[in-house]
């Protein structure tokens, strides 16, 4: 939950209206939404065989720069990233994984325990500019039956950001 700062709060509503601090909540509470599913659709990638399955537990010591910026990203953000048996490429598979724990060492390095979520196919990959190689995708939903269409879908955050205010009805 976000903490609220009350003697800013009450400053701010002694000088705006009721309807135009409700309002403001809304429109900031829309943009925090969006900002969000923008995090959690695009997602940094690791890469290396074998890959992992949905279910399984995620141990791994992230030492090469490039996963560096992955896991301080992945671990100050929505503990997500996503772990690919190949280097990505458009049509690939991977695994979306929630990182559970990471234990940060003063060099950069980081160990990580997490799961395996779900499977997604990767829709659009590119390398992003100056992280040494880091890999970056949006990823779609794998269909479980494998009968229906692939469908967009947005990542969910580990820890959903809670409504900003106490005050007004947000929706």
């Amino acid at each position: 939950a976000q903490d609220i700062d009350t003697p800013l709060e009450s400053a701010v509503r002694a000088h705006v209206s009721a309807e135009e601090y409700c309002e403001q909540v809304r429109v900031n509470h829309k943009r925090l939404e969006a900002l969000n599913a923008e995090a959690n659709a695009k997602l940094p990638i690791f890469f290396m065989y074998p890959g992992t399955r949905p279910g399984e537990p995620v141990a791994l010591h992230f030492f090469e720069p490039r996963y560096k910026i992955l896991i301080r990203r992945a671990w100050e953000g929505n503990r997500l990233f996503l772990f690919c048996a190949a280097r990505p490429c458009p049509g690939a598979t991977g695994v979306i994984v929630q990182v559970e724990a990471c234990d940060m060492l003063p060099d950069g390095r980081a160990n990580i325990n997490g799961r395996a979520l779900e499977s997604v196919i990767l829709a659009h990959t590119w390398i992003e500019e100056g992280t040494g190689g880091l890999h970056y995708a949006i990823g779609t939903s794998q269909s479980s039956s494998g009968q229906s269409p692939v469908q967009t879908r947005t990542l969910q955050p580990a820890e959903p950001a809670a409504p900003v205010s106490h005050c007004c009805h947000i929706s």
